[in-house]
C-alpha cells in the first residue's frame, strides 16, 4: 500500500497529492498507525503509475479523484530559453538567406 497525503483539494474529484509515503506499514520505517488511522488524514492505494513525462514538459503535479482512487499526473508545457528562442530566428534567417541567394528550393 503507499499513503498520499497533505492533500489538497481542487474539486470533488480532483485532489492535489503532495506528500507520498511507500511503506505506511514497515516496521521499522512506517508511520506507526492503523489503515483507518490513516485514512483519517490521507488516502491509501494500492500503487501509483510512474509519470512518464512528454519531451518539452515537466510534472506540475500528482492528483487524485478521491470517489475512486484513480492517480494521475499533469504536465505543462516548458517556455523556450532566450537560446532556444534565439537559435530559432538563426534558423529562420539562415533558411531565409538561403532562399533569397538561390541556395534552397
Amino acid at each position: 500500500m503507499v499513503y498520499l497525503s497533505n492533500l489538497e483539494p481542487i474539486t470533488e474529484t480532483k485532489v492535489r497529492v503532495t506528500s507520498v509515503h511507500y511503506m505506511p506499514f514497515d516496521e521499522v520505517n512506517g508511520l506507526g498507525m492503523t489503515e483507518e488511522e490513516l485514512e483519517l488524514s490521507g488516502m491509501l492505494v494500492d500503487s501509483i503509475p510512474s509519470a512518464v513525462i512528454p519531451k518539452g514538459q515537466r510534472k506540475t503535479g500528482m492528483f487524485i479523484n478521491p470517489q475512486t482512487k484513480e492517480v494521475w499526473y499533469e504536465y505543462e508545457t516548458i517556455p523556450p530559453t532566450k537560446e532556444e528562442l534565439l537559435q530559432a530566428q538563426v534558423d529562420e534567417l539562415t533558411i531565409a538567406m538561403a532562399a533569397l541567394i538561390g541556395g534552397a528550393q
